[in-house]
């Protein structure tokens, strides 16, 4: 039997013209990230690979072979690229090499998506379940963790957090930095959200229970440099 070819489409938003169709993963495909600089982008599938991509040829520049289907992926500030697993491993590539430089986490955890996402001067994070821990995406060293439903990119070196209902939480957003330990800096609200949005400065929340949607501005704090973190 022929194994089937999920295609990646790519569309011209000003046009709506298909740009190119490509056979990327075999099956069902979980995660899709561009790096920064637009010219790179990167897709991780059910059939545990990573492919990262030229996207001004479209042609396959990796394929990356993954421990387990792959569902979430993301660059870093400085171009490097992570992947997390359907059971908590998270992965470091070395697109030089097309191997793996780092792998954190573990992946017989429980069988669950991981989000990856990456913070200031070298931090790794995931969300597994109602857990967010951070590492050091060099060493590998484990920095903090914190309980959480939820997490975003927040302004530059920060994240939004939203605490899971249960446990004795009440399921609000707060405002944390990130690092070698985690520092809550604002509480937004106190109720259940079930989805949380940033932009710029900007957070907006979905209200579990009235589906109101709440925008809040940011506090422009200053962040300073702290040995601790």
């Amino acid at each position: 039997t022929r194994t089937p070819k999920l295609n990646l489409q790519v569309w011209q938003t000003a046009s709506g013209t298909q740009v190119c169709s490509l056979e990327a993963h075999s099956f069902n495909v979980k995660a899709l990230t561009w790096r920064g600089d637009g010219k790179l982008l990167a897709t991780g599938g059910c059939d545990a690979s990573v492919k990262v991509w030229d996207t001004e040829s479209w042609t396959l520049l990796h394929s990356l072979d993954s421990n387990g289907h792959v569902n979430s992926a993301a660059w870093s500030p400085q171009g490097e690229l992570a992947s997390g697993t359907w059971g908590g491993l998270v992965t470091v590539w070395d697109l030089s090499t097309g191997k793996e430089r780092l792998s954190v986490g573990d992946c017989r955890g429980p069988p669950v998506e991981a989000h990856v996402f990456w913070g200031r001067d070298g931090v790794l994070g995931r969300r597994h379940r109602d857990d967010v821990t951070v590492w050091d995406s060099n060493s590998g060293d484990k920095l903090t963790s914190v309980y959480a439903a939820r997490i975003c990119q927040g302004p530059p070196g920060l994240f939004v957090l939203t605490e899971a209902t249960w446990r004795g939480y009440s399921g609000g957003i707060s405002l944390y930095k990130l690092g070698r330990k985690e520092k809550k800096l604002v509480a937004f609200r106190n109720e259940p959200a079930s989805f949380v949005a940033c932009h710029g400065q900007l957070i907006a929340m979905v209200c579990s229970e009235s589906s109101e949607v709440i925008v809040f501005e940011c506090p422009r704090l200053k962040i300073e440099e702290d040995e601790d973190f």
